[in-house]
């Protein structure tokens, strides 16, 4: 049997990224639930101590991806899929602990589908959902660079349009942002075409303001101002971006929008507080927030949300926040001290339940060799040496001076897992085309230090009647043990 193709190995490809995608998936959502009850006690607290834990929700999506595909597992071992699971329980808890069980069983399930007409071992509905997935994901970078692209035309409109911020302002401008601590120079442009201010740039920051705002109050200005460089300190663009990033991943999950929005959200709460604790006055901010939000299409850019709903929801909140004192940065930190713990610990445990497991293709690497049989002749009249070839194509040479094959059969494998014990299994259907006249379901097992191997088989004559073992029977009459030649 010669190697996977590439058009069959794509499809199992798909299959296993998406088992991933959907173990990451379920598991942030759990994280996604405790962060919120947890954000739910700290609504008293500070609107930074809650953003902090919106950052490790959404955040925690692209870690336990990064950590099942990556990272090596903290599990010693991957149980092998059961050959009938059944039920939804079954099949979530295996999506949790094992991705790669899961993508086994996938698999298994498509080429099943071999009776109504879909070629065995090429699950196509994965490769289509997998490029729904992609479709998704460059919908959403594509958004992103528009975004992108928007911005860089808006600095060359106001570059053209010659609205320069005056001396004033960028005198104001430099005095804030070196009170708030920033040391990275902040370039200060103004925009005929932006109705509200706002910071940009991932990695040089930008602060944009309309044309309007030269003749702006300077009550005005000034709060405008410490909200912006506010974000500018905190790295909120660049934390906006990766969230945006993160959201284009898992496009599918309705949990990640609402991270993103809720880290939004608090974000700005943040920014506000940061400016009323700096001396605007409350009711001041408050008046500058309502004047933002009147100018109609800008009112979106205020929330970071299109929904109607959500912008006044989130206005409402960011006016309550001003307007209510709330309590000592000290409150809350008991609280998020605890849910970061519990975030971490889980992030890990879900990378590590999600190890990288062996491919089919990698698992057979452990079989291959020549390996002598001195204990359990079988069939043959003397002891005998099996040398299984990287083409998946073994040969059975009499011991100890035939140089020649007395029998050779194909290996077309169906599947492969490691034990507990780290021992390498393979399922597989063989069939003689040199010497005897046997095919049937067959069983290999190589130990962790990869020097024993043992088979078992049975008879039959096509491979979707087989009848394959989970486990090695050394009871069964077709057994045979080998040990590594020298």
């Amino acid at each position: 049997m010669n190697g996977p193709s590439t058009s069959s190995m794509l499809p199992l490809l798909c299959v296993r990224l998406l088992a991933v995608l959907g173990s990451a998936a379920l598991k942030a959502s759990l994280i996604f639930i405790i962060v919120y009850f947890a954000a739910r006690l700290l609504r008293g607290s500070r609107p930074g101590q809650r953003h902090l834990l919106w950052c490790g929700a959404i955040f925690s999506y692209l870690l336990i991806l990064l950590l099942s595909l990556f990272s090596p597992s903290l599990l010693p071992f991957r149980r092998p899929v059961p050959s009938d699971p059944s039920g939804l329980a079954r099949a979530v808890s295996t999506l949790l602990l094992s991705p790669r069980d899961a993508s086994d069983f996938m698999a298994s399930g498509a080429r099943a589908a071999s009776a109504a007409q879909v070629s065995p071992g090429r699950p196509v509905w994965a490769l289509l959902l997998a490029l729904l997935w992609a479709g998704g994901v460059l919908a959403g970078l594509l958004q992103l660079g528009v975004g992108a692209v928007r911005l860089r035309l808006l600095l060359v409109q106001a570059r053209r349009s010659g609205a320069r911020p005056n001396k004033r302002l960028a005198h104001l401008c430099r005095e804030l942002a070196a009170a708030a601590g920033i040391r990275r120079t902040v370039r200060l442009v103004c925009s005929p075409a932006c109705q509200v201010p706002f910071a940009a740039g991932t990695l040089r920051p930008l602060l944009v303001l309309p044309s309007s705002a030269r003749a702006w109050p300077q009550q005005r200005l000034h709060a405008a101002l410490l909200h912006e460089l506010c974000h500018i300190r905190r790295l909120d663009p660049l934390t906006q971006t990766a969230s945006s990033l993160v959201c284009c991943l898992f496009w599918f999950v309705p949990l990640v929008w609402f991270a993103h929005w809720f880290l939004y959200a608090e974000q700005e709460k943040a920014c506000d507080s940061s400016a009323v604790e700096s001396g605007v006055a409350r009711r001041d901010y408050a008046s500058c927030l309502l004047f933002a939000a009147r100018r109609g299409p800008a009112l979106s850019a205020i929330t970071g949300l299109y929904s109607p709903l959500w912008q006044r929801r989130i206005l409402e909140d960011r006016i309550r926040n001003v307007m209510a004192p709330v309590a000592g940065a000290r409150r809350g930190w008991p609280i998020l001290a605890l849910a970061a713990l519990v975030i971490g610990i889980l992030v890990l445990l879900g990378g590590a339940g999600a190890r990288k497991a062996l491919s089919d293709a990698e698992a057979y690497q452990r079989f291959v060799g020549t390996w002598v049989n001195t204990e359990y002749p079988g069939t043959f009249r003397q002891s005998q040496i099996t040398v299984i070839r990287p083409d998946y194509v073994a040969e059975d040479r009499l011991f100890p001076d035939s140089t020649s094959a007395e029998g050779q059969w194909t290996i077309k494998v169906k599947k492969t897992w490691v034990d507990e014990s780290g021992n390498t299994y393979c399922q597989f259907f063989l069939k003689y085309t040199k010497g005897m006249k046997f095919a049937g379901a067959a069983l290999m097992r190589v130990d962790k230090r990869g020097q024993t191997l043992e088979i078992n088989s049975r008879k039959a004559r096509e491979e979707d009647m087989s009848r394959y073992l989970e486990d090695i029977n050394l009871e069964l009459q077709a057994y045979w043990i080998y040990y590594l030649s020298k």
